[in-house]
């Protein structure tokens, strides 16, 4: 198809059906693709989904009441000295290989 020559306009294409057009004939979308305007031929060019400009409300991060921080208690402990449960401290004797 040859298209007629018009002084002071280029020729693209559009970046969905991929048509030559001339650039009046182009509309850049939110997205930045250069495709045919609605005028034109109907089906290249998409509006904006309304969804996209939903935006969800902003979260509170305040708690609904705070306390202070208690101090630290330190508890001194002292151990009794006894015979009942002390440890063993000598080396066993004897063959440690388990049967290797």
């Amino acid at each position: 198809m040859n298209m007629p020559i018009r002084l002071g306009h280029y020729l693209a294409l559009c970046d969905r059906c991929k048509f030559k057009r001339y650039d009046d004939q182009l509309i850049e979308t939110w997205n930045g693709l250069m495709v045919c305007r609605p005028s034109i031929k109907q089906g290249c060019f998409d509006t904006r989904h309304p969804q996209d400009f939903i935006r969800p409300p902003k979260e509170d991060g305040s708690i609904p009441f705070a306390r202070p921080r208690p101090t630290d208690v330190f508890v001194d402990v002292t151990f009794a000295d006894s015979s009942v449960g002390v440890q063993d401290t000598r080396i066993p004797s004897g063959n440690f290989n388990w049967g290797l």
